[in-house]
Formats: C-alpha cells, sequence, structure tokens
C-alpha cells in the first residue's frame, strides 16, 4: 500500500507543478537507516531512492514563482499497517492542513482539515471516511488514528534547510543527515 500511495501522491503534484507554470518541486525522502534526508528535483530519481531503502517518511514541497504553493508529507507505520499524508496549503495569512489516514487493517481511509494561525492548529476535524476502494464508511467510536504532530511552522521541518540549500545553489539531488 504504502508504494502504491507514493506514486498517486507524486503523479498528482508531478501534474499540479507543470500545470501552474514557473513551478518547482522539490522530492524528499527519509533514509532512517542513515539518519539523513535526501532531496531531489527528479521525481524518477526520488522514486528509486524511496523504493531502494523502503522509506516510511516523503515530502513534497512545492513552489510557484518562488512561494512555497504546497508542502505534502507522508509517514508510514514501518509494518505498513497505517499512512498518513499532511497537505499543508498557504491560505489567508496562515496554513490549511488536509489530512488523509489510511488503515489497511481496518480498510479505511479518513480525511481531515484544520486551520493553522499564529502558530496554533485548530482542531482537526473529519471531513469524510471511506473505504481503501472509495466507498462511503463510518468510523467505528473506537477507531484511534495515528498520531501525527501537526506542523504549525513549515519552515522547521527537518528538510527545508535541504531544499532552501537546493533552490538556491541549483542542486539537483543532496542528502543532509539530521542533527
Amino acid at each position: 500500500m504504502r508504494r502504491i500511495v507514493l506514486l498517486v501522491g507524486l503523479s498528482f503534484a508531478t501534474s499540479v507543478a507543470s500545470a501552474q507554470g514557473f513551478a518547482r518541486s522539490y522530492w524528499l525522502v527519509a533514509d532512517s537507516q542513515r539518519h539523513e534526508w535526501c532531496g531531489y528535483t527528479d521525481p524518477t530519481a526520488f522514486q528509486a531512492a524511496a523504493g531502494k531503502i523502503n522509506a516510511t517518511q516523503s515530502a513534497i514541497v512545492s513552489y510557484t514563482l518562488g512561494k512555497l504553493t504546497a508542502l505534502t508529507q507522508q509517514v508510514g507505520a514501518s509494518n505498513g499497517a497505517w499512512i498518513v499524508i499532511d497537505r499543508y496549503t498557504p491560505a489567508r495569512g496562515g496554513l490549511q492542513l488536509q489530512r488523509t489516514s489510511m488503515l489497511s487493517a481496518q480498510n479505511l481511509k479518513v480525511m481531515q482539515s484544520a486551520s493553522i494561525r499564529g502558530g496554533h492548529a485548530q482542531p482537526l476535524h473529519t471531513v469524510a471516511v471511506t473505504t481503501l476502494q472509495g466507498q462511503p464508511a463510518s468510523a467505528p467510536a473506537d477507531l484511534a488514528l495515528p498520531r501525527v504532530a501537526i506542523m504549525t511552522d513549515l519552515d522547521s521541518a527537518p528538510y527545508m534547510l535541504l531544499v532552501t540549500q537546493m533552490r538556491h545553489e541549483s542542486i539537483p539531488t543532496l542528502c543532509r543527515r539530521l542533527q
């Protein structure tokens, strides 16, 4: 399931970036074995690297005309039991978060959203619940969603220094150890 989501997310980000014009995306993957993040400007190189290391964390950072337009971060359980995809977009002086949690054992996809303003996130509210195949569903009352922290400052993401360096030095591939 993880590889399917990675490919779907990658395809979506690529089509959005090319449709906007003057857009540039950076694909990032965490290598937990080497304790580093690697960034790519080529989605094919990113996909190959992510497949080799069986990545559980990745991100896509997109800019249009030099401004951050979206940050999509994916975190998954190492056993493939769940994946959480967070998409942050700038909105009216803050950020809008669209979260999708996919739970393989329950065959559920839970979509939530929240606003982030002044460094504080509003509570997530559920927008929709479907099966992983897209059929309408309801979540059990005792459903425990994965706990993934909400970023309230995108510049504090562990890979943003890497993206900044890649943008300013026009580097197509760069890896940096986590500190």
